[in-house]
């Protein structure tokens, strides 16, 4: 349990927010994979919460906004594997989701008109979360 054969801890993992194409499909599968670490990928559309063991993913469902603290996201991860808040190693949010960023990646339902602003209110509540993210992560805030 605490070998070291990929250079983490047998534990290490990764935290993808918005990520909601687990398990087949995320856009984190394969880096996870070759490092070897765990990735817990986190969305509002999962049907339910649950952990594929051989994979070494979990899939947290819950719906990410402003007022939720980075505390509970890492007690619901914790909850459902085991995963200790002390051994994540990156977090990252899932790019080029259009619902957050402003680069226009022609998706089927684009959340945002050609010119960057928010064409629905989900492309206005992801931008107030990035911006909580931020703070939360590094202590700064975007003005």
């Amino acid at each position: 349990m605490h070998g070291k054969a990929n250079g983490f801890h047998a534990r290490a993992w990764h935290m993808a927010l918005f990520e909601g194409l687990a398990p087949d499909k995320h856009s984190h599968k394969l880096v996870c994979q070759q490092a070897d670490v765990w990735c817990a990928c986190i969305a509002d559309n999962f049907r339910t919460t649950q952990v594929f063991w051989e994979q070494k993913l979990v899939l947290v469902s819950m719906h990410l906004e402003p007022s939720l603290k980075i505390a509970n996201i890492l007690a619901a991860v914790w909850h459902v594997s085991g995963l200790a808040p002390e051994d994540l190693m990156s977090v990252s949010a899932c790019p080029p989701c259009d619902t957050f960023t402003k680069f226009n990646n022609l998706m089927q339902y684009p959340h945002r008109w050609p010119n960057g602003e928010p064409a629905d209110l989900l492309a206005v509540e992801h931008d107030d979360l990035l911006q909580w993210l931020t703070h939360v992560m590094f202590g700064v805030s975007s003005q």
